[in-house]
Parts: C-alpha cells; sequence; structure tokens
C-alpha cells in the first residue's frame, strides 16, 4: 500500500559488554550496554571507570572503531589517548620508580640500567598527576648532576628526556624546570657520544615550544653548543641533520632571534653540513629551510650565507643532485630566497653557474610543479638584475621553457605570477633589440623537452 510502512516498536537488543581501564592490573572491570551511539558509549565507558575515555580496544590490541563489532560478553580496555600497551602509572607508582632510581645513585652500573628503566617505562606511561612526571624529570636531572662526566648516564638521562618530552604534559614540565641547561652542559661535556648529542638536539628542539623560549635558548649560548656539536661530528649525517632541524625551528622565531643566531655562527656549520653531506635528504631539507627562515628579514643573514661559501654550495648540489627532484625544489629555493633583492647575490648565483643549473631542473621535470614554482621565481629574481641576465637565460632557451610552463600550470597562481612576470622582461629586451616577442600558448603542454 502506497505510503503504508511498519515500524518496529521491539527495543533492538544491545550487547553488554565488561569495560576495564587500559594498563590497571588486576581490574575485574565494570559491565555496561553498548548503546546506539559511539559518543554516549565513550561517556559511559568514561564514567563507570572515572576516567576520560577516548580509545578502545580488544584484549589482542585491535582497536575499537564501531559499535557494530562488539558482541554480548566482549571484554573491552578504555584508554584515554595512548596507544594499545602504554603503561598506566599513577602518582604511586610513578614515585617508586623515582625512588628506586634515587637510591641507585651510588652504583653508577645500576643507575645507567634504572635511568634508561624510567624513560622506557615513564615515557610511555599515561599519568593521573603533572607532579609524577615533574618528580620523573627532576630525578633523571639529579643523576646529570650526580655524575656529568659519566658518559653512560648522560646519553640515557638525554634519551630519558626525549622519551619523557612526548608524554601528555612532560614538554611543559621539562621546559618550567629549566632543563634545557643541563642538555647543554651535556652537550659540551661530552662532545665526542654521537648519542648525547643526537638526543640533547631532539631535546632542545622539543622545550622551544614558544618564541620567548627560542629567544631565551639562543640567548643563553645554544646556537654555539650546537656548531660545536656539528664541528664535532662533522662526518655524522644525522647529527648534521639534527642539528639543522634544531637550528631551523629556533630560527622560526622572531627576525631579532634571527639576527642573533646568524651573529652566534649559525650559518657557517650548516653550509658546511651540506658540503660535507651533499647527497644527504634529510640534511639538504633541513639546511635550506634554516637558511631560507634566516634569511627571512634578515639582510646581513644573507650577506653571512652567501659569504660561507651558500651560493656555491647550492649550485654545486644542483649540478650533483639532477636524478633527485626534492634537491632540485628546495636547493632552487633557497637560490631564490638568496637573490630576492640583493643585488650581489644575483651577480655571485650568475657567476656560479646558477642560472644553468635551475635551467636544468626545470628540463628535468617537467611535471612538477614545486620545481617549476621555485624555478620561476628565482628566474624572474635573478632577471631583475639587468639585460645581460636576461641574455644569459635566453641563451639557456629559459624564455621558451617558461613559456611552456606558463601554458602548462594555467591553474597554478604563483607560476602564473612569476613567469608571467619574467615573460614581461623577455618581451621588453625583445623590443629593444628588434626581436620577435612571445606569445603565451593559449592551450596547456603536457611537458617539454
Amino acid at each position: 500500500m502506497q505510503g503504508f510502512t511498519i515500524t518496529n516498536h521491539h527495543q533492538q537488543h544491545q550487547p553488554r559488554v565488561t569495560v576495564v581501564r587500559h594498563g590497571s592490573k588486576g581490574s575485574k572491570g565494570k559491565i555496561i550496554t553498548v548503546g546506539s551511539q559511539w559518543s554516549q558509549f565513550l561517556i559511559r565507558a568514561g564514567k563507570a571507570l572515572s576516567i576520560e575515555a577516548r580509545r578502545v580496544f580488544f584484549s589482542e590490541g585491535a582497536e575499537v572503531e564501531e559499535l557494530e563489532v562488539l558482541r554480548d560478553g566482549d571484554v573491552l580496555y578504555i584508554s584515554q589517548g595512548e596507544s594499545f600497551g602504554h603503561t598506566h602509572v599513577d602518582t604511586e607508582g610513578a614515585q617508586l620508580l623515582v625512588q628506586a632510581v634515587q637510591k641507585l645513585r651510588t652504583n653508577p652500573d645500576a643507575l645507567r640500567f634504572g635511568v634508561a628503566a624510567l624513560g622506557a617505562i615513564l615515557g610511555r606511561a599515561d599519568y593521573e598527576s603533572a607532579s609524577a612526571l615533574e618528580a620523573s624529570v627532576k630525578a633523571v636531572v639529579e643523576c646529570m648532576e650526580s655524575h656529568p662526566r659519566d658518559v653512560p648516564i648522560i646519553e640515557q638521562c638525554c634519551h630519558a628526556l626525549v622519551l619523557l618530552s612526548q608524554s601528555v604534559h612532560g614538554k611543559e614540565r621539562i621546559t618550567s624546570q629549566g632543563v634545557h641547561k643541563e642538555v647543554i652542559a651535556a652537550q659540551r661535556n661530552h662532545r665526542g657520544s654521537v648519542a648525547v648529542q643526537e638526543h640533547a638536539l631532539t631535546v632542545l628542539r622539543l622545550v622551544a615550544s614558544t618564541d620567548e623560549l627560542k629567544t631565551q635558548l639562543v640567548d643563553e649560548g645554544v646556537v654555539e653548543s650546537i656548531a660545536d656539536a656539528m664541528a664535532a661530528h662533522e662526518a655524522s649525517a644525522s647529527v648534521q641533520a639534527e642539528a639543522c632541524q634544531t637550528l631551523w625551528h629556533l630560527a622560526t622565531g622572531p627576525a631579532e632571534t634571527r639576527l642573533a643566531m646568524g651573529q652566534r655562527g649559525a650559518i657557517a656549520p650548516v653550509v658546511k653540513a651540506v658540503q660535507t653531506h651533499p647527497s644527504e635528504l634529510s640534511v639538504g631539507i633541513n639546511a635550506c629551510g634554516l637558511l631560507r627562515t634566516l634569511s627571512n628579514g634578515c639582510f646581513e643573514n644573507k650577506v653571512e650565507i652567501a659569504r660561507h661559501g651558500g651560493v656555491k654550495t647550492a649550485v654545486s648540489v644542483l649540478e650533483s643532485q639532477l636524478a633527485n627532484h626534492h634537491f632540485q625544489e628546495h636547493f632552487i629555493g633557497l637560490l631564490w630566497t638568496l637573490a630576492a633583492n640583493d643585488v650581489d647575490n644575483k651577480r655571485k648565483i650568475i657567476k656560479a653557474r646558477g642560472v644553468e643549473a635551475i635551467v636544468a631542473g626545470m628540463k628535468a621535470y617537467p611535471d612538477d610543479q614545486a620545481v617549476q614554482t621555485q624555478a620561476c621565481g628565482a628566474l624572474n629574481s635573478i632577471a631583475s638584475l639587468d639585460d645581460n641576465a636576461l641574455r644569459l637565460m635566453r641563451e639557456c632557451h629559459a624564455d621558451e621553457l617558461v613559456k611552456t610552463v606558463v601554458g602548462a600550470y594555467s591553474e597554478a597562481r604563483e607560476i602564473q605570477n612569476y613567469g608571467k612576470s619574467l615573460l614581461k622582461l623577455f618581451d621588453q629586451l625583445a623590443m629593444k633589440e628588434n626581436r620577435p616577442v612571445f606569445r603565451v600558448p593559449r592551450k596547456p603542454f603536457p611537458g617539454f623537452s
């Protein structure tokens, strides 16, 4: 019958499950009904266990994401956001672990294992109280203070701080207790330890969470400490990459901080790192990011980068790493940044055959929009130097390439802006020389040879 429907007024059976607090031992849990909505189920489970329920797991670790998979009698483990297997440590449990480590301070061999256990267990823990985490951080710092020259202990302490900083409140606690001072001291006291340097760099990057803290770290000598670590481990690509990444993070602070970083010696070791590891992508990307950020609003830093060989190094990487589009994108971008509003750097790029390197990258990756965007921007900036710069580009067929790119990427705003600006410069030069001017093609090209 049209419009006739039957509504089932019998209430659908709701499965009953046992919920247990994740990480607890010996708990029998609570029985609740599943209900029909996921959000309401989490509220009921959290209320039953007196926690904020966020994630649900079966006993074997599989995560539950929908109610339809639940059946009568299922036992579910409810977490407050931590992954399955993470340890729940209450305040009392944390204090017991901390006390155990403190008792081992007179036994260096045992203390090394104790600190490692402290970081491994508490770094994966979900705390009931921030004070428990604060006590854990304090215990690690006390170990560093009581054994400042013991390399294995300091290595374990720095690693423990990395782990602790990844917990819910860890970064805030480490920052509030001024742990960065101990970390910087550890870097200086254990210059030859790769593990100390890598862990220390990670901690410093994690704790520098605000502009104020970034400035504070720079003022307290962290740039010099990092530069010293880079000098001590020139052959270690991992140390160099970690150092560049940490410096890059610090450089995202205020312009005054970026200027201070350049004055304190952040530039030379970074350029050296790229020269030593020209094919190491992690070094290259972090170094480019740092150098471009340091140049942002700081003309003095651009001068320093060029003075330490940054232009020649960037061109050298472009030439040697033509087979990798990531290197092309980032190092062409670096040349663009260095050329912007800097006449001397434009000349240095031309002298180092940077135009030829940029054009080679464009030819190698016609379908890579990121490469083409950076290339159009860089060439447009360099071209503003003088007519001779434009003639050099024309000899490299950059005019034809840019014309094709502009046609091919008709929806790419930056390519359109920088590419068309450059084509206008070519047209102006052609008119001066009574040569035919270029016209941007109406239809996009799929690529070019």
